[in-house]
């Protein structure tokens, strides 16, 4: 009679297999949450032009200043959290989904209504203390631009609620708005 031989993988052979197998999946969850921040960052970069063509679309068609807007905050100037209404009847998000100007999807993939530092959220700034006709839209990018946001606008914004929001909210992205007078 003949021993019976029996063939299979040692202890080491199988713990290279767990190792090698861990180390793949490690390199695939950091990939894919990269790709996953390049995406939020992509939507948060189509809102922002979304809803500067939105404001745009919504001044040429009332004829309205940010003045005259009724939505936000700073007395219905639309400066603030894009979609916080604060003290105006309604947000700025809200006035521009009504006038059908931007799409009910704008709002920052994480979908958070956030109002405090640092956030995800929209913001909606002064440039210059008392103008009427332009408006930084910002958003905080989870891959921040290479350029700053100065850079980014092509001017020089000095409003206290620019440098609170890109200072204290961590705002990385921006767009800026002029009204067509």
């Amino acid at each position: 009679m003949t021993a019976k031989v029996t063939r299979g993988f040692t202890i080491v052979e199988l713990l290279i297999v767990i190792v090698v197998i861990a180390t793949l999946a490690s390199i695939s969850v950091v990939a894919y949450n990269g790709i996953q921040q390049r995406a939020r960052d992509s939507k948060r970069v189509s809102d922002i032009n979304q809803i500067a063509k939105g404001l745009q679309l919504w001044s040429s068609e009332t004829g309205g200043s940010f003045a005259t807007m009724n939505a936000g905050a700073l007395g219905g100037t639309g400066v603030g959290w894009f979609d916080s209404a604060y003290s105006s009847p309604q947000s700025v998000r809200q006035l521009l989904i009504a006038h059908r100007s931007i799409d009910q999807n704008v709002i920052d993939p994480q979908n958070i209504k956030a109002t405090s530092a640092p956030s995800f959220a929209y913001m909606i700034s002064e440039c210059v203390a008392g103008d009427t006709s332009r408006r930084v839209v910002l958003a905080r990018l989870e891959n921040a631009p290479s350029q700053t946001v100065a850079q980014q606008i092509g001017t020089t914004c000095n409003a206290t609620t620019y440098t609170d929001y890109t200072t204290n909210y961590g705002m990385t992205y921006a767009k800026l708005v002029t009204l067509s007078p």
